[in-house]
């Protein structure tokens, strides 16, 4: 009896992991319409910019499902959070960011700021 318990309680878990991962996922219909978007600029520059101009028109649209968004990049790969310099003091971009914002520009007596 305690092992049906058991059971119950790991496949109730798995199931709620499956339900959390499945709410981070963007939805199918947004999903499908790039997916076209792609497939329709992949024809495009098959028939139209490779075949007849002979040349590559360019890269792909950020945030399709092979071109992650440049947001996503710097997220996964934590680039905010390192310090910049090597050298100077170690602080991260927003702590660098905040000290600029504070220091006065040169034309600050005449009641001009950044």
């Amino acid at each position: 009896m305690a092992a049906e318990g058991d059971l119950q309680r790991m496949i109730e878990a798995a199931w709620d992991k499956r339900n959390e991962w499945a709410r981070e996922q963007p939805s199918l219909s947004s999903e499908l319409k790039s997916l076209a978007r792609e497939a329709l600029k992949d024809i495009r520059v098959a028939l139209v910019d490779q075949a007849y101009f002979g040349h590559y028109g360019g890269h792909g649209e950020p945030g399709t499902p092979l071109n992650p968004m440049y947001a996503e990049l710097t997220r996964e790969r934590g680039i905010l959070d390192k310090p910049l310099d090597v050298e100077g003091p170690q602080q991260s971009y927003e702590q660098q960011v905040n000290q600029a914002s504070q220091q006065k520009g040169p034309d600050a007596d005449r009641g001009i700021s950044l």
